[in-house]
């Protein structure tokens, strides 16, 4: 009878292994894709993103700003790869979005193990449930495969043409410029390029983008892409810069580096890693707060995206063991 109650005792020992082990060697879902947002003139929104790996369920957050230092709207529990919004989540949405135009979206993935990070983050919806992009890109400067480009870099192009039965400001472009194809290795990232109204013709309007950098090396091949919107990345352009090379023998950034002006701060990092950057008011206050992981490249954020009141705010960066402040100025 002992030996029966040992042989059970080592039967359910064993399976309490087994669980054990099996649950420690279950995984979290891979990060959601984002794939699409669709708007139309009923304000409805759905979203649509790709199946994470293993997920249950999904969480979605929208926000004002593209670092999500402050929460617009959240729902967990999500299942399926889309999303149409409740009226709730839309009125809440459409407030912000009627007057500043712009708002951004991400989800993550969830099952029994833990919680995904949070994927890229896209754009926007709000008052463009009533508007069309029409036409993409037009002559994109520096064309494709162009050579002896001068330094600085002015990176220029047109369109798309927007039809909007309310007015509205321009649609924003996403800028990246990177030294590889598959954009790993980032040279320089804006989150927010908005355009110059060239012209109207009844409800469309035209509007022309500029953006020039300093960042860029001498006789060095770069690839470049737009996104605008919600949309997806537009074709991927290649040029190569004139002149004799500044860059290391290694090909990499020297070092990490911050500076900051009345309407944009940007910064640079030699190494990977957190980056921490606070807005403070006059009061010693904390407005605004970035804080995220970045890969080497070079970085810009235009202040205007930043969801802040007009007022003097000291910047301060923290990166990679440097420290630096600014003092900027807002207004709207």
């Amino acid at each position: 009878m002992l030996k029966f109650w040992l042989n059970r005792a080592y039967v359910s020992a064993a399976f309490l292994i087994v669980v054990a082990i099996g649950s420690y060697a279950g995984t979290i879902p891979t990060v959601p894709v984002l794939d699409s947002l669709i708007a139309d003139s009923g304000w409805k929104y759905t979203l649509y993103w790709n199946a994470s790996a293993g997920a249950s369920s999904y969480a979605l957050q929208t926000s004002t700003d593209y670092y999500f230092a402050t929460t617009l709207f959240s729902q967990t529990g999500i299942t399926g790869t889309s999303l149409t919004l409740t009226d709730s989540a839309k009125d809440t949405v459409i407030k912000y979005n009627w007057n500043n135009g712009y708002c951004y979206w991400r989800m993550n993935a969830a099952n029994i193990y833990g919680v995904s990070e949070w994927s890229s983050v896209d754009s926007s919806f709000g008052a463009y449930g009533m508007c069309n992009w029409v036409g993409g890109v037009y002559g994109p400067s520096p064309g494709n495969a162009a050579t002896n480009v001068s330094l600085p870099v002015t990176f220029g192009w047109d369109g798309p043409e927007l039809q909007c039965s309310v007015p509205v400001p321009s649609p924003f472009f996403i800028l990246q410029v990177s030294t590889d194809t598959g954009f790993s290795s980032l040279v320089i990232e804006n989150i927010s390029i908005y355009g110059t109204l060239e012209g109207a013709s009844g409800f469309e309007e035209f509007f022309r983008y500029f953006y020039s950098t300093g960042y860029l090396n001498n006789s060095t091949t770069y690839y470049w892409r737009l996104r605008v919107g919600g949309g997806p990345w537009l074709d991927t352009f290649k040029f190569t810069t004139g002149g004799t090379s500044v860059l290391p023998v290694d090909g990499k950034l020297s070092k990490t580096d911050f500076t900051a002006s009345n309407k944009m701060i940007s910064y640079s990092l030699a190494t990977p890693g957190p980056v921490e950057i606070t807005f403070s008011d006059v009061l010693g206050r904390t407005a605004f707060v970035v804080n995220r992981k970045q890969s080497v490249g070079r970085y810009s954020i235009e202040l205007k995206n930043c969801n802040l009141a007009s007022g003097h705010y000291i910047v301060s960066f923290k990166a990679a063991g440097v420290e630096k402040q600014a003092s900027v100025v807002i207004t709207r």
